[in-house]
């Protein structure tokens, strides 16, 4: 999934994100979520990872932030 434009988005990319953290953990799978650089704080993104008991995978991807979810 990829997030272009924040100011599209109704919720904040954090929201979703943390919802894709819960269906990791619960369906055992993995995510992947594009959002443009410094629009999702990593250390917020970090505690919710400890949390929910997933693993966070997170690299560069041109101007976007790539986060790869999964369960532990």
């Amino acid at each position: 999934m990829t997030i272009e434009d924040i100011t599209k988005c109704t919720e904040h990319p954090l929201t979703l994100i943390v919802e894709l953290m819960k269906c990791a953990k619960e369906k055992g799978k993995k995510y992947t979520v594009k959002v443009p650089h410094g629009s999702v704080p990593l250390n917020l993104l970090m505690e919710y990872a400890k949390r929910y008991g997933v693993s966070v995978d997170a690299s560069s991807d041109g101007e976007y932030a790539k986060y790869i979810f999964s369960p532990r």
